[in-house]
């Protein structure tokens, strides 16, 4: 990503823009900014189009050069940014705000308190935590999102000026192409004929004189050919062009409506257009309205909805690594880095000595028959837990689908009890169970550092 310039000290690197605050523009720069009709502004756009606004302002802290009402202004202006994806950097002139804190000291001015309260109403993000001339955090690089910008880093002293270069990253998502791949559909499934067929196996006579690790295998084949078998397969594609979660069928109806009027008349300002596209817009709002309102009221049942639709608001996309490793080489591929994950996490394991272990106090006073010798595995209890399974969860490891376990939970209830009793008999747990997905999650600090 190259970053175009916004003044003659914006510093512009592949992969990186860096910033040096100093006398950069007028107020105009953040006016024109929202414009895009000079250098004071730019638009970053990836290959699919999606854009990210940069734009510079300098906010002097001398009244009479511009005259009052100068940091309304700037209010003003940030307000106007609504929605839009944009990052918004300068030299801001605010030393009475504790950014740590995000609050403003006693000696805050009230034009003070107003940009902050502005940042605040309108949920931007500000990522430049360290000072910027002298002990002071003067100069700001301002987001919509949190995940747009990483790494701010203090460069030192810009030549001729009081203020250091602060050098930071930002994030633009580039979807890759579209690429189509099978799944199965679980909703299409033949659940009679599944069920039908399962119900002739004896799993008894099947997993009795068999390991653990053997009846595991046996298990997990005849449940994949029955997959295989009875649920059909469907193509999906990776691309984002598919209507929003909130579209009902009535909105999409007058969304085409709209469309089909103005093909008609062809004029925007038909009586005719003008009715559909108002109606289209009532109707796009009250389902999306209506959608996220049921999100909340189910928000205490369904949690993983909320925060996918949340998600999905997201403009960045970010992912994990590339990563840098202890003799600072990038670390690209999926192996490797999970690697240097792994190196990571053991490196805060604790190495007991096993020579100073001190005995443990006796907490069981009982007789020896009540001692506690083996573990109860209870038919009903596995046939309760089955039950319950949320069918809109994603596989395991394993590969097997919650959907799938809950239609044919009737016939799955003896062989997961061999299994369990043959574990406990054995000592021995199927490699299976010891494998999860683990997704790292990004905490603060560089991203390239395995530990942050």
């Amino acid at each position: 990503m190259i970053c175009s310039a916004a003044t003659d000290q914006i510093l512009v690197r592949e992969g990186e823009c860096c910033y040096t605050s100093g006398v950069f523009c007028n107020r105009l720069s953040l006016l024109l900014y929202l414009n895009f009709q000079n250098k004071f502004g730019a638009i970053l756009r990836s290959a699919n189009t999606r854009e990210i606004l940069i734009g510079v302002c300098y906010r002097t802290p001398t009244p009479s050069v511009f005259g009052p009402g100068n940091d309304g202004l700037l209010c003003d202006l940030i307000q106007e940014l609504g929605n839009k994806h944009h990052v918004l950097m300068g030299d801001f002139n605010y030393p009475d705000i504790d950014w740590s804190l995000h609050s403003c000291l006693p000696t805050a001015s009230r034009d003070c308190r107003m940009f902050l309260d502005c940042l605040d109403d309108n949920f931007l993000s500000r990522h430049v935590t360290i000072p910027t001339r002298k002990d002071s955090i003067l100069d700001l690089i301002i987001s919509d999102e949190s995940d747009t910008i990483n790494d701010v880093r203090n460069l030192g002293h810009f030549a001729g000026s009081d203020h250091d270069i602060l050098s930071f990253d930002i994030n633009i998502s580039i979807s890759e192409s579209s690429v189509r791949r099978l799944v199965f559909d679980y909703a299409k499934g033949d659940y009679t004929s599944m069920r039908n067929e399962l119900q002739s196996v004896d799993w008894t006579n099947i997993l009795e004189s068999l390991s653990v690790v053997e009846c595991w295998k046996t298990f997990r084949d005849i449940i994949e050919s029955v997959e295989m078998k009875y649920i059909p397969v469907k193509s999906v594609s990776s691309s984002k062009t598919q209507k929003p979660v909130w579209m009902t069928h009535k909105a999409l109806k007058s969304v085409k409506r709209k469309y089909k009027v103005y093909s008609k008349y062809n004029s925007r300002i038909h009586p005719a257009c003008v009715a559909a596209a108002k109606k289209a817009k009532t109707d796009l709002k009250n389902a999306k309205k209506n959608f996220e309102y049921k999100l909340a009221q189910n928000i205490k049942k369904d949690k993983k909805s909320l925060f996918a639709y949340a998600r999905s608001k997201s403009k960045v996309k970010t992912k994990v690594g590339p990563l840098v490793d202890s003799k600072g080489q990038a670390v690209t591929s999926n192996l490797e880095m999970a690697e240097e994950f792994n190196k990571c996490f053991t490196s805060t394991f604790t190495v007991e000595d096993v020579n100073i272990v001190p005995d443990a106090d006796k907490v069981f006073h009982g007789t020896p028959e009540e001692t506690l010798y083996d573990i109860d595995v209870n038919i009903d209890t596995i046939r309760a837990k089955l039950s319950k399974l949320r069918t809109d969860k994603a596989p395991g490891a394993d590969g097997m689908s919650p959907w799938l376990l809950k239609e044919i939970q009737e016939f799955l209830v003896i062989p997961i009890y061999h299994l369990i009793r043959k574990s406990l008999d054995e000592g021995i747990v199927p490699d299976d169970w010891r494998t999860a997905n683990v997704s790292p999650i990004y905490k603060k600090g560089c991203r390239d550092q395995a530990s942050n």
